[in-house]
């Protein structure tokens, strides 16, 4: 099996990307970004703690208890729950709750409060110590990269994030269900994807932690997938199993480099 060395924190820098890795049949990685590219802490305590924050911004004495807000969010949840692949949109559901609550917010509210939960809660993300290498590498061997997320909040909060983890500079697209419209194993997102960096589906390879919404929604559209299990080892039973599952990005990069040899001058079917 390939190997291959990490350079932590070194950028790749070319002016033009090689296309050795693409002439072997390869041509995109797609992954997704949660327990993929990144991790972070979410319980009971920092979700009350970053809803106070929000509160506490508006500097309004009329408002809801952070808890009451809570409580109706879980109730709103519970009300809504079924299986579905349309995305909610944050915005308008802060905004329902808030007058559903006795306190409507106007358009700069609703900003200050989301701006203001979205900071405290992103400050309990980190992305993976081999992310950026792993990306780099991938670059220098002339891969077109993207970026698949199940997400509800706004675009503009994800794409801070991102580029905060220095992981919206390593790729060539991030697709987000909330601008979609369509969460994962909806064939939407993925093709949205695939479409923002030109690649074909039987020339692409996709990456991510959860069987259903990440490899059984990249299989139907047709791309080879990878289970990530470093963050996370998911065994959900009577799911589609992942054509390869790897404990480390130097196995995902060794699968990459087998596919690229194996399909050499291969088409697609």
């Amino acid at each position: 099996m390939s190997t291959y060395r990490l350079r932590f924190g070194a950028v790749v820098a070319q002016e033009k990307r090689s296309a050795a890795m693409a002439s072997g049949g390869i041509e995109a990685v797609l992954l997704d970004w949660g327990q993929t590219l990144a991790s972070g802490v979410w319980n009971a305590e920092i979700r009350l703690a970053g809803t106070r924050v929000g509160l506490e911004a508006l500097a309004r004495d009329d408002l809801p208890a952070s808890q009451q807000l809570i409580e109706y969010w879980n109730d709103t949840a519970r009300r809504n729950a079924r299986e579905t692949e349309d995305e909610a949109d944050l915005a308008e559901m802060t905004r329902e709750a808030f007058a559903e609550l006795g306190a409507p917010l106007d358009d700069a509210e609703l900003e200050t409060y989301l701006a203001s939960t979205q900071r405290y809660w992103d400050a309990h993300q980190f992305v993976h110590s081999e992310a950026h290498a792993f990306l780099d590498t991938l670059r220098a061997k002339g891969l077109s990269l993207a970026i698949v997320s199940n997400a509800i909040t706004p675009k503009r909060f994800l794409d801070r994030l991102l580029n905060e983890q220095g992981l919206l500079e390593r790729v060539d697209a991030a697709v987000y269900s909330c601008e979609v419209g369509k969460r994962k194993p909806h064939r939407s997102i993925f093709e949205r994807a695939l479409e923002e960096i030109a690649a074909e589906p039987c020339r692409s390879v996709f990456i991510g932690d959860k069987l259903y919404q990440d490899i059984a929604g990249a299989r139907a559209v047709g791309m080879t997938t990878i289970l990530a299990t470093w963050f996370r080892a998911d065994a959900t039973p009577h799911l589609p199993r992942a054509d390869y599952t790897v404990a480390s990005f130097a196995e995902a990069l060794a699968v990459i480099e087998e596919l690229a040899a194996r399909t050499h001058g291969a088409p697609c079917e």
